[in-house]
């Protein structure tokens, strides 16, 4: 069996002297043609070494380490492993010994401890404690690998954007969650072990665990349910009785059991105060910390106080900022020039591709409890945490002094709305899709939604097809606005391509069944003998990506579609530029998941001048300049025809399609309007506040 290329990725942080052993230690490694080894020096004062030695000296965060060595090869597989572990040659082969579903995303390989150099007491207590084995990371709800020793599918790392790089630990459970959460799964390869060398002394050994307590208190600020700190009151209980049971351990001559008493609760002390402590790169210690918070509280605070009273100043909440399939919110925070803008979320991420004013990390209750609903405790804590969440945002919202809460998915406003009530401002809701389906999955969100209607100001949605689905599930027509999405036309110039290569016939989207790729590949086959010189590009990944590929050899055209896989957007842009044209064939999915709106990447084809054939689903038509290119739903022969009408177009007609396209866009679409729109939006739902 041929196995997937591989890029070994290990991040590097010590002497000179370390540094040449951990490159002798990990040449060792069998490779094959197409792997590679990076070992990216991750120290300030590191230089640009010969490979396999990378330099990464700008921040001392391992993860911004192994995202810099994963951006330098293209394997299929990333295998990460620290630069304290020691890997038998044939780890690689024995991660691949037997084939890899396509739904995996992540395998977490073995971690056995051994003793690094003299037997200190530190290292045969990390020893017997096996803090690094994965059996302590298994559990089902919350199960990640460690990247002492894990390998990563390429496509999974990408889609999800790496690794959050501005942290010290805790970095490779995010990373395994927000996988999961994309759709691919984790599987455990224990033949694949390698020998983790542990701490020598037992400073050290105390950092490591100070290091582990700031990683998990962030981790469950970022992803809430995943731990609980212990009590400060039973951890010094657990110190004072280890000193007496360490000592009759030893009287005994049981050393291991001494050893583990007198320790354990000096590590759990270790861990409890790193809870206390910044997870960030360049955080130290607790007074820098401290002032640290203090200045960026100030600045927020004149920020938010500041001279220009003319300008309201808005409170954006969203669950996460910002997923890379969100750009659109990222585009409107850019326009917002007649408000000062400040955005609440619960967790971040690529926050280097999408910076914002302000950001503020608030928890909420961890949805594990949610599978005893019904339960008379599971009702008190809900409230309690409520209660403790309403406040907490109440909180952040009242200090920077916003007027106005504007929530980004029903989700998020029914979670804002006692915030709202609570400091007495307007509360205003958009609407993006999938949202629109939770209350036909959940009874309890349509009486969540029934409460939103009832109290919230105003909800924004992106087309009149979703405002009629909204005003079906109960809210007020009369409070309904339409606000379409929003672009930049400036990162979409209108440049129509030339017809003198080969015809690209182009789709953007994550692989899910509303986005009908399935229908693109049947109509292409289709159309295929009406399409001479013709290439189907498929930009995206997904769940479904490995049924579509086999559904491209099944149909006899895998040689001239090509799976680009998940891309940033400046790719993205660049590879729009060859598209001539556009297709989108959405449809209601098995699961009766919808678009609700319509797709952003409609509109950028129209600004940049490619016309695209579509169905008549959702707001599709709402947002297309050339309705004669829609067909409905599952009709594969009429997007077979509609893309053969465009492959035989004069130049003439296509420069007349693609203008008609721009001018939609730059008539209903443009970011600039579309931020004034929403201004009024505003200005509306304040002035209902105030004659209340």
């Amino acid at each position: 069996m041929t196995r997937p290329s591989v890029d070994v990725i290990v991040p590097f942080h010590g002497s000179d002297e370390k540094l040449a052993e951990v490159v002798d230690r990990f040449r060792r490694l069998t490779l094959e043609e197409g792997d590679t080894l990076v070992i990216v020096d991750n120290r300030a004062n590191a230089t640009r070494p010969s490979p396999p030695i990378a330099a990464a000296p700008e921040r001392q965060s391992s993860y911004y380490a192994r995202n810099r060595g994963a951006g330098i090869g293209t394997a299929d597989w990333l295998v990460f492993l620290d630069d304290d572990v020691v890997p038998p040659p044939d780890l690689i082969d024995q991660y691949f010994a037997r084939p890899v579903d396509a739904s995996v995303g992540v395998l977490g390989g073995g971690i056995e401890d051994v003793l690094a150099g003299s037997k200190t007491l530190a290292g045969r207590y990390a020893l017997l404690e096996g803090s690094l084995s994965h059996e302590n990371t298994m559990s089902d709800g919350w199960a990640y690998a460690q990247t002492a020793n894990a390998a990563v599918r390429r496509a999974a790392f990408e889609t999800v954007g790496g690794f959050v790089d501005d942290i010290r630990s805790g970095g490779d459970a995010d990373l395994c969650f927000r996988i999961r959460r994309a759709g691919w799964s984790i599987e455990w390869r224990h033949d694949a072990v390698v020998e983790h060398l542990s701490r020598a002394t037992v400073r050290a050994l105390l950092r490591q665990h100070l290091r582990y307590g700031s990683g998990v208190a962030w981790l469950s600020t970022t992803h809430p349910g995943f731990a609980v700190p212990e009590p400060w009151g039973l951890r010094a209980r657990r110190v004072v009785r280890s000193v007496p049971r360490a000592a009759i351990a030893a009287a005994r001559g049981d050393t291991d059991h001494a050893l583990l008493a007198a320790l354990a609760p000096l590590t759990a002390l270790a861990f409890r105060i790193g809870w206390l402590m910044s997870n960030n790169w360049d955080a130290r210690g607790l007074n820098a910390l401290r002032r640290d918070w203090r200045r960026r509280r100030a600045a927020r605070l004149r920020a938010a106080r500041g001279s220009d009273g003319s300008k309201p100043v808005v409170g954006h909440v969203v669950d996460e900022y910002l997923p890379t399939t969100e750009t659109f919110i990222h585009t409107q925070l850019r326009f917002q020039s007649d408000a000062r803008v400040f955005v609440f979320a619960r967790r971040t991420a690529n926050l280097d591709r999408f910076p914002i004013p302000a950001s503020v990390v608030v928890p909420r209750m961890p949805p594990s409890l949610d599978a005893h609903a019904g339960s008379r405790l599971h009702s008190a804590y809900t409230q309690c945490f409520w209660k403790g969440h309403e406040l907490q945002l109440s909180r952040a919202v009242r200090r920077r002094g916003c007027q106005l809460l504007h929530a980004h998915f029903g989700g998020e406003g029914f979670n804002t709305l006692r915030a709202a009530r609570r400091l007495g401002v307007p509360l205003v809701t958009t609407f993006y899709g999938f949202d629109l389906a939770l209350p036909r999955h959940e009874e309890r969100w349509a009486q969540r939604y029934a409460e939103l209607f009832e109290s919230g100001s105003l909800f924004c949605v992106e087309g009149p097809a979703m405002a009629d689905t909204l005003a079906s599930l109960g809210a007020p027509r009369e409070r309904i606005r339409v606000v379409p999405i929003g672009i930049d036309l400036e990162q979409f110039p209108f440049r129509p391509p030339p017809r003198e290569s080969k015809l690209v016939v182009f789709q953007a989207a994550r692989f899910t069944d509303k986005k009908g790729f399935d229908l693109s590949l049947r109509a292409f086959a289709v159309a295929r003998s009406r399409l001479p010189d013709a290439e189907l590009w498929l930009v995206g990944d997904g769940p479904l990506r490995g049924e579509l590929e086999e559904l491209a050899q099944t149909l006899g055209i895998a040689d001239v579609v090509k799976f680009l896989g998940m891309v940033d957007h400046a790719t993205y842009r660049e590879l729009l530029a060859q598209a001539h044209v556009g297709v989108q064939p959405s449809r209601v999915a098995a699961d009766g998941d919808t678009e609700g709106g319509a797709p952003t990447v409609l509109l950028e084809y129209q600004a940049r001048g490619i016309p695209y054939v579509g169905t008549r689903h959702a707001d599709l038509p709402f947002v297309t300049g050339n309705p004669d290119l829609l067909v409905e739903e599952e009709d594969v022969d009429g997007l077979a025809d509609a893309l053969a009408r465009l492959a035989a177009a004069s130049d003439a007609e296509l420069l007349e399609r693609a203008t008609a396209g721009r001018e939609h866009v730059r008539e209903r679409h443009d970011a600039t309007h579309v931020a004034k729109l929403l201004a009024a939006v505003y200005q509306e739902a304040v002035g209902q506040a105030a004659r209340r």
